[in-house]
């Protein structure tokens, strides 16, 4: 397999119309792109202007681990002036159901595709399917796909299926004769610290796009060989997981994010992208290990007795940073919950705000200027006095806590920070003093007053202000 397939550097140089954005697209992005915003804490978007501007032929490629969450969180959050419609593809048995998610796909301009797993694994036909993305694309229109092709809660991504290098190959060898049509196929990551939780962070990482052209990749042209079609896949998959986490276990994600804890601890201020990069690092430290040499093995003791501290921790209530620790079964219908959280919030608070301003505009005409401002200001309130509430029932846990325990828990937390001090700075080059490297510029003054009211950006003392998840440590007691 040539270079050139795996590392196209040519830029795009043709640029077509796109198709127009209808209306309920037009509709839908506006209207939850202001949902997710109150729904997640903080929706980061790092590499924006990996983003192929409109026009240009596109397949985006992100990982799939929040079902319809991931297609909106995409679709709403890409700036406007880089894309203003993004067409989904979406498995076939979302159309013709009476719920949120048949209307969204039927509206939209999403392509139904069938799957075997839908059909009891019987042979299916995509033709039409596929004909219709890949005149899309001849438009210049962006296309969602998740190579994965199905969503699931693990902390590994699942394999990567052959379509996207297949569509890539009928597009180009259909315009075989036209040396400077490009496809693009632009992969990107999402990393959500609690997919399934209010007020939860996310971290969407753009990659450079992979630009393919009949020229410069015949190896693509049909008929394409398997050994392509893996090496174009294979790549995807290496730049997808290299912006999120994939783990192997749940126990391994649960020892690197105490880790990266105990590392850099709630103090060290740092942005979400450089948290998500730094639990990376020590999930790709605590991968299954084969303990060959003293290295290993300390790495391996290393993990086993994090999991272990962080189980004595959830005996007694605590976390690390001495945080409530949110409990509750671990189940894999929150991608259900999440959509219903953010659907319900939004069905239930335009009408409050219709029937606040239409009693108000009886007594004055600035009703709506008032009530927005009342019910925004209700939430910052509410969730001062859930976070005070919640930080009393720590120092009671903290109270009914014995000194001894706590003394011992102590000395095997500096026993633990001493080791992880040891493999940050030796093995991952990472600085010894995180508090200080990692720390940020804080505000003070009428700095922090005007913070906390603005609309744009909400004030949060620590990751997850309100519901304490950033130290969440209950996942699945199995890997499925």
């Amino acid at each position: 397999m040539r270079d050139d397939v795996l590392n196209p550097t040519r830029n795009s140089t043709m640029t077509l119309e796109g198709s127009s954005t209808p209306w309920a697209y037009w509709a839908i992005r506006h209207l939850f792109r202001n949902a997710l915003r109150v729904f997640y804490g903080n929706i980061v978007l790092e590499g924006v202007e990996n983003i192929p501007q409109r026009g240009v032929p596109c397949i985006l490629c992100p990982n799939h681990s929040n079902s319809l969450m991931d297609s909106l969180l995409v679709c709403t959050q890409i700036p406007s002036e880089r894309r203003e419609f993004i067409r989904p593809v979406a498995k076939s048995t979302l159309w013709g159901k009476r719920n949120f998610g048949s209307w969204l796909v039927e509206n939209t301009g999403a392509v139904p595709i069938k799957q075997r797993r839908d059909f009891d694994n019987a042979p299916v036909d995509n033709t039409e399917s596929m004909g219709k993305i890949i005149e899309a694309l001849e438009l210049g229109d962006m296309i969602l796909m998740f190579p994965e092709g199905v969503s699931r809660y693990h902390p590994s991504m699942s394999p990567l299926k052959a379509g996207v290098a297949r569509i890539v190959s009928d597009v180009l060898s259909r315009n075989r004769d036209n040396p400077e049509f490009d496809v693009t196929v632009a992969t990107c990551s999402i990393t959500y610290t609690h997919r399934e939780h209010f007020r939860s962070d996310v971290l969407v990482t753009f990659h450079p796009p992979m630009v393919f052209n009949p020229k410069t990749n015949p190896d693509l042209l049909s008929p394409i060989t398997e050994d392509s079609v893996r090496a174009v896949t294979e790549r995807m998959r290496q730049s997808i997981s290299s912006g999120t986490w994939d783990a192997p276990s749940w126990k391994v994600l649960r020892a690197a994010k105490l880790a990266a804890n105990i590392y850099a601890p709630l103090g060290a201020r740092m942005s979400l992208g450089n948290y998500v990069r730094l639990v990376k690092l020590f999930v790709e430290t605590f991968k299954p290990l084969h303990a060959e040499n003293e290295e290993e093995m300390a790495t391996l003791e290393l993990e086993e007795d994090l999991n272990e501290y962080q189980d004595q921790l959830s005996r007694l209530g605590l976390t690390d940073s001495s945080r409530h620790l949110r409990r509750g079964p671990a189940s894999d219908t929150w991608d259900e919950i999440a959509e219903i959280k953010v659907s319900s919030g939004v069905v239930a608070s335009i009408p409050v705000w219709i029937f606040a301003s239409l009693v108000g505009l009886l007594y004055s005409s600035y009703a709506p200027i008032a009530v927005t401002i009342v019910m925004w200001m209700s939430l910052r309130w509410m969730e001062d006095a859930v976070a005070s509430l919640r930080s009393a029932a720590v120092l009671r846990r903290l109270l009914l806590t014995s000194e001894s325990v706590l003394g011992g828990l102590g000395s095997t937390r500096e026993d633990i920070r001493c080791r992880i001090l040891a493999i940050a700075t030796r093995k991952l080059a990472l600085p010894d003093d995180p508090e200080t490297n990692l720390a940020d510029s804080g505000m003070d003054g009428l700095a922090d007053i005007s913070r906390y009211f603005s609309v744009l950006r909400r004030r949060k003392r620590d990751w997850n202000e309100v519901l304490r998840l950033h130290n969440k440590t209950e996942y699945p007691a199995e890997d499925s």
